[in-house]
């Protein structure tokens, strides 16, 4: 009898990475918020400043990781979006995802223990029993984290005594 050969049909990439110098950055990201509030949104439990205009500072900040992420992926990326986003005792994020194309992240700027952890959600179910896929990404404070913008993702309820709190960004291709 022929073997048939079993090979993949799909593959979503994802990257992780450690932010060098982490204190030094966060206090200059810190600073720069300073003048951005969050506010609590009218239809969701958490708070957030989506919509500020920060993108210049952030790639300043940022420019070794943002360009070394850019070069490893051998492609030309423009920064379209930040903002900052933090969850208070049993708030949460509801599942979403950032559109179609691009790239999306996430930078963990407080992160303490019994805080929940980012989990993307496979949108394609497990072929053998029909299940949506999940899975945690495990981090910790000081990581970036990027994906495809179309992966959809939600955080669980903080049950920390303490505030989550992280900055988002949406990177799109140059052509």
């Amino acid at each position: 009898m022929k073997m048939w050969k079993q090979d993949t049909l799909f593959y979503v990439p994802f990257w992780k990475n450690k932010i060098d110098n982490f204190k030094d950055k966060k206090k200059d990201l810190l600073e720069l918020l300073k003048d951005y509030p969050e506010k609590p949104t009218e239809l969701q439990t958490f708070s957030t400043n989506r919509g500020i205009n920060i993108v210049d500072q952030f790639c300043r900040i940022f420019a070794d990781e943002l360009n070394g992420f850019a070069t490893s992926i051998e492609k030309h990326l423009r920064l379209t979006d930040v903002w900052s986003t933090s969850y208070k005792t049993v708030q949460y994020h509801p599942y979403h995802n950032h559109g179609d194309a691009g790239l999306s992240g996430i930078l963990y700027l407080d992160l303490k223990e019994k805080m929940p952890n980012t989990i993307f959600v496979n949108s394609n179910p497990t072929w053998v029993t029909g299940k949506t896929q999940y899975h945690e990404m495990v981090v910790e404070e000081g990581d970036m984290v990027i994906v495809p913008s179309h992966v959809g993702h939600f955080t669980a309820p903080n049950l920390s005594k303490k505030t989550k709190r992280i900055v988002a960004f949406d990177l799109r291709f140059e052509r």
